[in-house]
């Protein structure tokens, strides 16, 4: 897996949100302990964050 700046990993999901080019887009902290994913389905969007914080928010369109 490749390690990438924060503003690097802003503007990837950002971008490929808007263009909708992936199902589920995932980032890891470097020791791999905590994540955010994006879910996309054809109505909606789902951010979950695991790790220091539980957090699942739907994200609308």
């Amino acid at each position: 897996m490749k390690l990438v700046e924060l503003k690097q990993a802003q503007k990837t999901a950002v971008t490929n949100l808007k263009k909708r080019r992936f199902d589920l887009l995932e980032f890891y902290t470097f020791k791999k302990d905590r994540s955010v994913t994006i879910k996309l389905t054809e109505d909606s969007a789902r951010l979950i964050e695991t790790g220091y914080k539980e957090l699942d928010i739907e994200l609308n369109d």
